[in-house]
Protein backbone atom coordinates (compact mmCIF):
# COMPACT_ATOMS: atom_id res chain seq x y z
CA UNK A 1 0.00 0.00 0.00
CA UNK A 2 1.16 3.40 -0.93
CA UNK A 3 1.54 5.73 1.72
CA UNK A 4 2.84 9.54 2.36
CA UNK A 5 4.47 11.64 4.74
CA UNK A 6 3.11 14.51 5.66
CA UNK A 7 4.30 17.30 7.74
CA UNK A 8 1.40 18.71 9.44
CA UNK A 9 1.98 22.13 11.42
CA UNK A 10 -0.65 24.11 13.90
CA UNK A 11 0.27 25.86 16.94
CA UNK A 12 -2.47 24.36 18.87
CA UNK A 13 -1.52 21.12 20.94
CA UNK A 14 -5.09 19.76 20.65
CA UNK A 15 -5.42 20.06 16.74
CA UNK A 16 -1.44 18.42 16.23
CA UNK A 17 -2.90 15.75 18.27
CA UNK A 18 -6.14 15.52 16.95
CA UNK A 19 -4.59 15.57 13.04
CA UNK A 20 -1.95 13.30 14.00
CA UNK A 21 -4.09 10.61 14.88
CA UNK A 22 -6.39 10.90 11.88
CA UNK A 23 -3.45 10.69 9.42
CA UNK A 24 -1.85 7.59 11.16
CA UNK A 25 -4.92 5.88 11.29
CA UNK A 26 -5.09 6.74 7.16
CA UNK A 27 -2.00 4.60 7.28
CA UNK A 28 0.30 8.13 6.75
CA UNK A 29 3.43 8.82 7.97
CA UNK A 30 3.20 12.27 10.08
CA UNK A 31 5.57 14.97 11.53
CA UNK A 32 4.04 17.93 13.80
CA UNK A 33 5.41 20.92 13.97
CA UNK A 34 4.01 23.76 16.38
CA UNK A 35 5.20 26.49 14.74
CA UNK A 36 5.85 28.41 10.95
CA UNK A 37 9.83 28.58 11.97
CA UNK A 38 9.43 25.02 13.14
CA UNK A 39 7.99 23.87 9.93
CA UNK A 40 11.06 25.42 8.21
CA UNK A 41 13.73 22.88 10.10
CA UNK A 42 11.73 20.11 9.99
CA UNK A 43 11.57 20.56 6.05
CA UNK A 44 15.56 20.92 5.68
CA UNK A 45 16.19 17.56 7.46
CA UNK A 46 12.90 15.07 6.33
CA UNK A 47 11.62 14.80 2.90
CA UNK A 48 7.38 14.99 2.57
CA UNK A 49 4.95 14.75 0.50
CA UNK A 50 2.52 17.73 1.83
CA UNK A 51 2.07 19.99 4.30
CA UNK A 52 -0.86 20.47 6.38
CA UNK A 53 -0.67 24.24 7.42
CA UNK A 54 -2.28 26.01 9.75
CA UNK A 55 -3.46 29.51 8.56
CA UNK A 56 -3.94 31.24 11.96
CA UNK A 57 -0.71 30.73 13.97
CA UNK A 58 1.41 33.29 16.44
CA UNK A 59 4.24 34.90 15.91
CA UNK A 60 4.43 33.37 11.58
CA UNK A 61 1.36 32.61 10.24
CA UNK A 62 0.34 30.06 7.69
CA UNK A 63 0.69 32.78 5.12
CA UNK A 64 4.02 33.60 5.97
CA UNK A 65 5.49 30.33 6.53
CA UNK A 66 4.36 29.30 2.72
CA UNK A 67 6.02 32.43 1.38
CA UNK A 68 8.96 31.23 2.92
CA UNK A 69 9.23 27.46 1.89
CA UNK A 70 7.91 29.03 -1.72
CA UNK A 71 10.88 30.93 -1.78
CA UNK A 72 13.00 27.74 -1.55
CA UNK A 73 13.32 26.25 -5.12
CA UNK A 74 13.51 22.44 -3.55
CA UNK A 75 10.20 23.09 -2.63
CA UNK A 76 7.73 25.06 -5.43
CA UNK A 77 6.36 21.23 -5.92
CA UNK A 78 5.99 20.63 -2.47
CA UNK A 79 1.79 20.64 -1.74
CA UNK A 80 0.51 22.62 0.90
CA UNK A 81 -2.92 22.29 2.25
CA UNK A 82 -4.32 25.36 4.62
CA UNK A 83 -6.09 24.08 7.49
CA UNK A 84 -8.21 26.81 8.74
CA UNK A 85 -11.58 28.02 10.64
CA UNK A 86 -12.04 30.83 8.20
CA UNK A 87 -14.28 29.29 5.44
CA UNK A 88 -14.80 32.42 3.87
CA UNK A 89 -14.50 32.80 -0.16
CA UNK A 90 -11.77 35.42 -0.19
CA UNK A 91 -9.82 33.48 2.65
CA UNK A 92 -9.71 30.65 0.19
CA UNK A 93 -8.03 33.22 -2.76
CA UNK A 94 -5.89 34.43 -0.28
CA UNK A 95 -4.31 31.00 0.57
CA UNK A 96 -4.09 30.27 -3.27
CA UNK A 97 -2.49 33.66 -3.65
CA UNK A 98 0.22 32.90 -1.21
CA UNK A 99 1.18 29.81 -2.57
CA UNK A 100 -0.64 27.22 -0.79
CA UNK A 101 -2.14 24.29 -3.75
CA UNK A 102 -5.51 23.68 -1.86
CA UNK A 103 -7.79 24.66 1.43
CA UNK A 104 -9.56 22.44 3.89
CA UNK A 105 -11.80 24.59 6.20
CA UNK A 106 -11.37 23.55 9.93
CA UNK A 107 -13.52 20.83 11.40
CA UNK A 108 -12.68 19.00 8.34
CA UNK A 109 -13.89 15.18 7.91
CA UNK A 110 -12.26 12.34 7.31
CA UNK A 111 -13.45 11.86 3.53
CA UNK A 112 -12.42 15.71 3.13
CA UNK A 113 -9.38 14.78 4.84
CA UNK A 114 -8.62 11.43 2.41
CA UNK A 115 -10.11 13.41 -0.99
CA UNK A 116 -7.16 16.17 -0.32
CA UNK A 117 -4.51 13.37 0.44
CA UNK A 118 -5.22 11.40 -2.70
CA UNK A 119 -5.40 14.70 -4.92
CA UNK A 120 -2.15 15.89 -3.79
CA UNK A 121 -0.29 12.80 -3.42
CA UNK A 122 -1.92 9.62 -5.08
CA UNK A 123 -2.42 7.69 -2.60
CA UNK A 124 -5.77 5.84 -2.59
CA UNK A 125 -7.55 4.61 0.59
CA UNK A 126 -9.74 2.07 0.47
CA UNK A 127 -13.43 2.26 1.40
Amino acid sequence: MMTAKVLLVDDDELNRFVGQELLESLGMESIVAGSGAEALDKLQSCRFDLVLMDISMQVMDGYETTRLIRAQIQFKCLPIIALTAHALVNERAKCLQVGMDDYLAKPFTLAELKQVIHKWTGVAFSV
